[in-house]
C-alpha cells in the first residue's frame, strides 16, 4: 500500500479516514482497538476490531481478531466476542 506520494503511509494516513476507539485493561495496557467510518455509532455493526494480549512483563504477545478483519462488528460488544 502506498500514499499519494508513492511512499509507505504513515500511521496518521492509515487512520485519518476512520473513527478510532481504544479500550484499556486494568493495567493501563491497550486491550481493544476499533476503527470505523467517522461518525459511526458504537452500537452499529460497522467496526473493525482487534484485541491485544500481554505477558507478565507487559509485552504484547498476540493481536487477535473476532473472526476476520471485516468492518462488521459492534464496538459495544467487544468484550463478549470470541477472539482468535
Amino acid at each position: 500500500m502506498a500514499n499519494a506520494k508513492g511512499q509507505r503511509p504513515t500511521a496518521t494516513e492509515l487512520t485519518s479516514h476512520y473513527a478510532l476507539r481504544v479500550a484499556y485493561d486494568a493495567n493501563g495496557n491497550t486491550e481493544y482497538i476499533g476503527k470505523a467510518a467517522i461518525n459511526s455509532a458504537d452500537s452499529s455493526a460497522v467496526w473493525q476490531l482487534q484485541k491485544f494480549t500481554y505477558d507478565a512483563n507487559g509485552n504484547i504477545t498476540s493481536i487477535l481478531w473476532p473472526g476476520d478483519e471485516s468492518f462488521t462488528y459492534i464496538w459495544d460488544d467487544r468484550a463478549s466476542l470470541a477472539w482468535a
